[in-house]
């Protein structure tokens, strides 16, 4: 741990990063593209999908992972006895989350609309040829601004996970504070049947009314609440984390096999596949507990912590935010230039080479800076408030 922050779970998020990266090259192309729907053009795409290696390009997953990361990691403050005003930390918060996201937006927009004559018909995906592909809207520009789920995917469709984010932020210390204050038990049935009366209403709306327009509105919210189930779950873990810490001592072999449980766990929609169940939600909820199983192991594990710490894993995870929200944009210029001159799936690969250079450089230029500036601004806060 350095500098109140977990090394070892930072790199966590920076690989996980790096998989919806590969992920979001691999689906460009029809045969990976249907085998996500399992539908399979030969034995080894089969394979890929099929065993726990699916786990390297798990996009939906790997953000499943953020959500708990970030259920984890804002609670750590309040179990330091380092609690900050609700005005500081949503300030910080909102700089954090809010500022690189649009700026990201505002270049994808603009890049989105320049590329977009030069884009061909290359016989990709529809996932790929969705992006880029339509005139850009006022009103799709509006719902970037305050964070709609509406007309993403034509410019940067990812960010579809920071609006969750956002919204899940604003309501989190609350739902922490009951979690830091009472016992598990006590806890969990407040937090539990708090989210499943929310959870149950803002559906039974949806069904029941008609919001024409905005509807689209009302059923994204509803989707935030299902995933604010995973930074509960993420809190939880922060302050029961102790409770694994016999861990440490366990024989190799037992932590190999909790490491092995966390990735069955969490690649259980294909698992779920192979018994013939087919469901949205429930491969969801298994990979939670996988990615929390996943969490204990690497704050266990020495060689966990090892690997995790290596200077360029540091690094990545690091620039994973700015990874996250730049590598659209990169892939689809790389792609749309690349792919005129050389074969589309080197085009590919090198675009996952310029998506990590292009966050260390988004990193500097537009994240850092914004971090500072939430602390200074919320810091204003403090200083009014005394």
């Amino acid at each position: 741990m350095k500098a109140n922050r977990i090394e070892s779970l930072d790199s966590l998020r920076g690989i996980s990063a790096l998989i919806v990266v590969v992920f979001h090259c691999l689906i460009a192309f029809v045969v990976f593209a249907n085998a996500i729907n399992f539908q399979f053009e030969n034995e080894f795409i089969k394979f890929l999908t099929l065993s726990p290696l699916k786990v390297l390009w798990s996009g939906n997953e790997a953000v499943l992972l953020f959500f708990v990361l970030s259920g984890f990691v804002l609670t750590l403050p309040m179990l330091n006895g380092k609690q900050q005003r609700y005005t500081v930390y949503i300030t910080k918060r909102f700089f954090r989350i809010y500022i690189p996201y649009i700026v990201m937006m505002a270049v994808s927009t603009i890049l989105a609309i320049v590329f977009m004559e030069y884009k061909d018909s290359t016989g990709l995906s529809a996932h790929y040829e969705a992006r880029w592909n339509h005139d850009v809207t006022k009103s799709a520009v509006i719902a970037y601004i305050l964070m709609i789920n509406y007309e993403l995917t034509n410019v940067n469709g990812v960010v579809w996970s920071l609006i969750h984010e956002m919204r899940i932020s604003i309501i989190f210390p609350f739902v922490a504070y009951i979690i830091y204050k009472l016992n598990f038990f006590k806890s969990f049935f407040v937090i539990f049947i708090g989210w499943a009366l929310c959870y149950v209403g803002v559906n039974y709306m949806n069904s029941a009314v008609d919001f024409g327009k905005y509807a689209i509105v009302t059923a994204n919210i509803g989707q935030t609440v299902w995933y604010s189930l995973f930074f509960f779950a993420g809190s939880f873990l922060a302050k029961y984390i102790h409770l694994f810490s016999f861990l440490k001592k366990a024989h190799p072999f037992i932590k190999f096999i909790v490491f092995a449980i966390a990735i069955l766990l969490i690649n259980a929609k294909s698992m779920l596949y192979m018994i013939g169940i087919a469901s949205y939600k429930m491969p969801q909820i298994i990979a939670l507990f996988g990615i929390l199983i996943l969490f204990v192991f690497v704050l266990n594990s020495k060689l966990a912590d090892k690997w995790l710490t290596r200077r360029p894993i540091l690094w990545l995870g690091k620039v994973s935010y700015s990874l996250y929200l730049v590598h659209i944009p990169v892939i689809m210029v790389t792609t749309i230039v690349l792919g005129k001159v050389i074969p589309m799936v080197w085009a590919f690969v090198i675009a996952i080479g310029l998506s990590i250079l292009a966050a260390g450089i988004v990193y500097r230029l537009v994240e850092v800076p914004s971090i500072h500036l939430g602390k200074k601004v919320s810091m204003m806060f403090v200083k009014g408030q005394k």
